[in-house]
């Protein structure tokens, strides 16, 4: 679910750049015309870009522990700590947090 929502907002702030970036007195020349992916990383990187259009879009590097966290919360993994330390270092747990506030919605997802 909140994939999906982060997606649909995500493509709702980009459409509203594509349609209104010309007219932003604060956009640099190397901001004019980004792809999606471009947007969605200069978002992330400079938070006065993403404010222009109404979004806070953070990118941050989980720590060991909120791995565990993580694999215990969305894993089915048996609560035995070998097992759950195995899941934290495994290809599939993710390794980011990716934190978007936009009109007072805050949408957290995994990478």
């Amino acid at each position: 679910m909140n994939k999906e929502r982060y997606d649909q907002i995500i493509d709702e702030v980009y459409q509203n750049y594509l349609e209104n970036h010309h007219e932003e007195f604060f956009i640099m020349a190397d901001e004019m015309d980004l792809t999606r992916e471009e947007f969605i990383e200069k978002a992330k990187t400079s938070h006065g870009f993403g404010a222009l259009f109404g979004i806070n879009l953070k990118e941050i590097e989980m720590t060991f522990e909120e791995k565990l966290q993580w694999v215990m919360r969305y894993t089915d993994v048996e609560l035995e700590n070998l097992a759950i330390t195995e899941r934290a270092y495994d290809p599939t747990t993710p390794t980011k947090r990716i934190s978007l506030t936009y009109k007072k919605e805050t949408i957290e997802i995994y990478e």
